[in-house]
């Protein structure tokens, strides 16, 4: 798991849990693309992981594993969120060519 630090278990990770944390990992490390760009791929890592969800947790039951990448990424999304809410009501002052351009 890249979101965590740590290395997984042994046991065999799940292609799609693999595929929501490069996504998830992707936008949170490129906070050069600007505040529209990342929160419109912060949205689609949210769509993302909730598609896995749903596999995962809600069509089957949850393996150990797949508690543990839930948890922590979703951990990661939530504290992205608030990174950009923070970055937004922080360039309302600067107004909207401040958002497009990715000036903060």
């Amino acid at each position: 798991m890249k979101t965590t630090g740590s290395a997984p278990s042994s046991t065999a990770v799940s292609p799609r849990w693999n595929a929501v944390d490069c996504v998830v990992d992707f936008n949170t490390r490129e906070k050069r693309l600007g505040l529209l760009t990342e929160t419109l791929g912060w949205v689609m890592a949210v769509a993302f992981f909730r598609r896995a969800e749903s596999e995962t947790h809600y069509l089957a039951e949850p393996s150990e594993l797949d508690r543990r990448y839930h948890k922590s990424i979703l951990a990661t999304l939530v504290a992205e969120g608030e990174r950009l809410l923070t970055q937004a009501h922080r360039s309302r002052t600067g107004g909207l060519s401040k958002v497009l351009e990715g000036s903060s």
